[in-house]
């Protein structure tokens, strides 16, 4: 880049210029890009894996649900009422040993 004053050109001298006001050059700036990049790719490798893992889990807990019906099907129905029951007397007990003792 030139300057002209009064008829004269002057030469600036060649700086490394800045891309930011942090003091950052673009050099700088590309190799934290990379960086960047490499993690984003990891971060994003790690959510596919958790969303296979979710996929698999959804998908066991859809076949027992389908297992547990076809099963409760096959119970008569004083029988499965008499299970609820139980079940729910349970809960109960449990829940009142979790209370605090007065």
């Amino acid at each position: 880049m030139a300057t002209k004053v009064k008829d004269t050109v002057v030469e600036e001298p060649k700086v490394n210029l800045l891309a930011n006001p942090e003091g950052k050059t673009v050099e700088d700036l590309k190799e934290i890009a990379k960086v960047l990049q490499v993690q984003h790719n990891d971060a994003n490798n790690k959510v596919t894996e958790y969303q296979s893992l979710r996929d698999v889990q959804l998908s066991r807990r859809t076949k027992v649900q389908g297992a547990l019906e076809v099963i409760l099907q096959m119970i008569p129905k004083k029988e499965i009422e008499r299970m609820v029951k139980e079940q729910e007397e349970q809960e109960v007990l449990n829940d009142e040993s979790k209370q605090p003792d007065a």
